[in-house]
């Protein structure tokens, strides 16, 4: 395969701009020109078998949950973030469970294509995320989020969060429930970039309402005390932590505003440029009830551990008690970091966007209309469903002078037709018959379609 350096755009778009199509394999036309149609669908849902199976842990639904997948991925949920049916907080053992798609043979065995209405997307991970107490289905608290975590040596901060959303029926109508893919409400893939956002929210609000600030403040503090817990397990111990904007730059001028929490019990305080260290005349509270307090009141709940956060560099100081207990670290940029709302197939994509874009291409072949047809973009971790329509198997958009792979199989008697084939992206393509060969069973056919990743 000639290997084309494509010049790459990212869209930024709204989620009513872009949207992916149905996870579901949809390529079921009945017509037929050699092989059985029904025989095809039964393929389809036999090569599900050889896709990847659930991850299943038991967590305490009380602490802080991480669930590391198989391929060292992380999905990172509050303590208490779990509601039942009917609404109530759940406690005590929760199973967790995650089925993780990261390369195109298991985009392809289990029928998560990277197809969206804008064009081909590059994956970087999909995720199938379900929560349950003694095999009832869970869903998170309103207001609750979990973050999923891709470590990567190249990052692409470019990488969106997408969200399938069902579209809820009751009765009969509850077996076809249809549904679309959204992008997620939280655009930062960063906890840095994160960081830097929540605090300009927090930065620019001037309420001298408690409830107001604490709008502000608790997002910003949760994710911190995360980031931080990864690094030094915050526990239960008293504990303080001090977030600065651009401090750590010159660390004898103070910042305009600045930001301390104390441990769990959401204790916090601030002040602004002007205020002496004494911290007089500003908030010392608990959530929803605390007057101002003077310093006094500041003194008492001095702690042994302290940590100070500088947003701007991503840096993280720990002061400890005694001699030499100054220690840093950075918190890791390398990592796409995204934050879900929701209980559901929560994927990893980037919309690819090349100048010179054609659309509408056709691929023609001498196979029946109800095969499968995928593109393969190796280089880009993106397979992309063709559908038949007229007199070939049409893809809306592709990326112009690009070199696709084309993979073709179906069902041929009790035998089954498998074949590849590298075709520079045009309106009009077409897929030679001696590409074709005959396999003796699915085993062969799962093997050729993992031999795609290497």
């Amino acid at each position: 395969m000639r290997k084309i350096f494509l010049s790459v755009i990212t869209l930024t778009v709204l989620s009513t701009a872009c949207k992916k199509e149905d996870p579901v394999e949809t390529n079921t036309n009945t017509n037929s020109n050699s092989s059985n149609p029904v025989d095809n669908i039964e393929l389809v849902n036999e090569l599900k078998s050889y896709a990847p199976l659930a991850q299943i842990q038991t967590k305490n639904s009380d602490n802080v949950i991480t669930f590391t997948t198989e391929k060292g991925n992380e999905l990172i949920f509050p303590a208490k973030a779990f509601v039942d049916g009917s609404g109530n907080p759940v406690t005590g053992n929760i199973d967790v469970s995650v089925t993780e798609i990261t390369n195109i043979s298991e985009m392809i065995l289990s029928g998560m294509m990277t197809n969206s209405d804008q064009g081909p997307l590059s994956s970087q991970g999909e995720f199938k995320v379900e929560v349950s107490q003694n095999d009832q289905p869970l869903k998170l608290a309103e207001g609750s989020t979990f973050t999923i975590e891709n470590k990567n040596t190249d990052v692409d901060k470019d990488m969106k969060g997408w969200i399938w959303k069902e579209n809820q029926t009751v009765g009969e109508a509850v077996e076809n429930n249809i549904g679309e893919w959204v992008r997620n409400e939280f655009d930062e893939n960063n906890p840095c970039k994160r960081m830097q956002s929540l605090w300009a929210e927090f930065e620019s609000n001037t309420s001298d309402e408690h409830s107001s600030l604490w709008k502000d403040i608790k997002p910003l503090k949760d994710l911190v005390f995360k980031e931080i817990n990864k690094i030094s397990p915050l526990n239960d111990e008293l504990f303080r932590v001090i977030i600065y904007k651009d401090r750590f730059e010159n660390p004898f001028v103070e910042t305009e505003k600045n930001l301390s929490v104390y441990n769990s019990s959401d204790v916090w305080s601030f002040y602004e440029e002007g205020d002496t260290l004494t911290w007089n005349n500003n908030w010392l509270s608990t959530v929803g009830n605390g007057p101002n307090y003077n310093s006094d009141s500041y003194i008492e709940l001095e702690s042994p551990v302290r940590y100070e956060v500088d947003i701007s560099s991503c840096m993280l100081l720990q002061r400890l008690n005694g001699p030499n207990s100054l220690q840093s670290y950075s918190f890791d940029p390398n990592v796409i970091n995204i934050t879900f709302s929701q209980l559901s197939w929560c994927n990893i994509d980037k919309l690819l966007w090349e100048y010179g874009q054609i659309n509408s291409c056709k691929l023609k072949g001498n196979f029946p209309d109800h095969a499968q047809v995928k593109i393969i973009f190796k280089d880009l971790n993106g397979a992309i469903s063709c559908d038949f329509s007229d007199d070939g198997f049409v893809a809306s958009r592709l990326p112009e002078s690009y070199d696709l792979m084309f993979l073709v199989y179906y069902k041929d008697g009790e035998s089954i037709k498998f074949g590849t084939q590298t075709i520079t992206a045009a309106e009009e393509m077409t897929f030679d018959d001696e590409n074709i060969k005959t396999l003796n069973d699915i085993d062969a056919l799962v093997d050729e379609i993992e031999k795609l990743v290497d």
